[in-house]
């Protein structure tokens, strides 16, 4: 079967309103497909190809009724299914961490380590995040941290905020510089990375990341300042990989098609209206990579 990569979003709302949102989640407009709509897509996509799928919001643990029933999936899909939330929200239901402990990663995303940073962008408390990421861990669920590079953490980003994250209990993260697309277009100014990534690749090569999972993910504009380094940063138990181009879509919660998780200058069709839609998807050329797309990756080994 074809290799794809899906973005599935669940729905628009959102109870956070963050300054760098791609898709400017926690709007006026809420677009809310159904459970079935959600699962059959689902169910739809692992047999027809072999997917990997990550469900996004808004903010999808507002939707307590589709992860429910998303506990009705075999493992063979859930395995392959990679479920981003704010981490604002802990849900004591079995039915619920039952399925959640079966998927690839539960994807929970901060900025920092620094409690003020952390509220000034999301608006929520840190503590309580973490808090709720550790009662995710505590439950057998394959937590993840997903860090936004901006300018704002950016100075001493490894020992003020991945070390001291780990202090705390967590051993896996994953990093993606941030993009001006959505509402970060209106904090561009502020959260735009202005230098070169000479001071992180230094702070890379120069600390223990003691066990640490860390991948992290920039686009092409990146490439050229770290293919530099590469000899370095793999002296220093990194991996330095170009990442291939593969074929994706992206289904809004209003059913729209793309072809890119980050913009959204190609409309292929929707999802949930068009007839033809599933056959559009089959015959279509799926490969796309822009401005915003990860390019390059630095992971430690």
């Amino acid at each position: 079967m074809k290799k794809i990569e899906v973005h599935l979003h669940t729905n628009t709302n959102c109870n956070l309103l963050c300054m760098h949102c791609y898709n400017r989640s926690g709007g006026k407009v809420n677009y809310c497909p159904s459970v079935e709509e959600i699962i059959n897509t689902i169910l739809y996509i692992f047999n027809k190809y072999d997917a990997e799928m990550h469900l996004e919001g808004g903010e999808i643990f507002l939707r307590p009724d589709l992860l429910r029933a998303m506990d009705s999936l075999p493992d063979s899909i859930l395995q392959n299914i990679t479920v981003t939330t704010n981490g604002t929200i802990f849900i004591n239901d079995e039915t619920i961490l039952h399925m959640v402990r079966r998927l690839a990663a539960l994807r929970i995303s901060i900025e920092s380590a620094d409690p003020c940073l952390h509220e000034q962008i999301r608006g929520f408390s840190l503590a309580k995040t973490l808090e709720n990421a550790v009662q995710y861990q505590n439950c057998g669920i394959p937590v993840w941290l997903r860090v936004t590079l901006n300018q704002m953490n950016y100075k001493g980003f490894i020992n003020q905020h991945i070390l001291k994250l780990s202090e705390q209990g967590f051993r896996q993260f994953q990093v993606y510089e941030f993009q001006s697309v959505g509402r970060g277009l209106d904090n561009h100014d502020l959260l735009s990375i202005k230098n070169n990534l000479d001071e992180l690749i230094e702070e890379l090569c120069t600390t223990s990341l003691n066990g640490i999972v860390l991948k992290m993910m920039f686009s092409q504009k990146r490439n050229a300042e770290i293919l530099q380094q590469k000899k370095q940063l793999e002296e220093n138990h990194y991996r330095v990989e170009i990442i291939p181009l593969e074929e994706g879509i992206s289904i809004h919660a209003n059913g729209d098609v793309y072809l890119c998780a980050w913009e959204n200058a190609e409309k292929l069709c929707n999802w949930y209206h068009d007839e033809n839609a599933r056959k559009i998807i089959s015959a279509s050329n799926l490969i796309h990579h822009c401005n915003h797309c990860s390019a390059i990756r630095i992971v430690s080994t």
